[in-house]
């Protein structure tokens, strides 16, 4: 049954490709295996490095030990915890 189900997924995955040629998301450079982005792009995207907050990932400086959450999603958090007073 998984095999059967592998290769009817494979085969339609195919048939979209021929129909619709996966292109690179952000130059258009026609792909293979799938992917989202060819390994240029993929190469030269900029990465997160730490620390970032692990809410919305905005990158701050300097030296933080530990879970961090910036000041506006901490805020986002306390304002949707309250009930709400049309609610109760």
């Amino acid at each position: 049954m998984c095999t059967a189900l592998h290769r009817w997924r494979k085969l339609a995955t195919r048939l979209l490709d021929f129909v619709y040629t996966p292109q690179c998301a952000l130059c258009g450079e026609v792909l293979q295996d799938g992917r989202a982005l060819c390994e240029t792009c993929d190469r030269d995207l900029p990465r997160l490095a730490a620390p970032f907050c692990e809410t919305c990932g905005e990158p701050f400086d300097g030296r933080i030990d530990g879970p961090f959450q910036c000041p506006n999603c901490g805020e986002c958090e306390r304002r949707y915890r309250k009930p709400m007073k049309w609610a109760t």
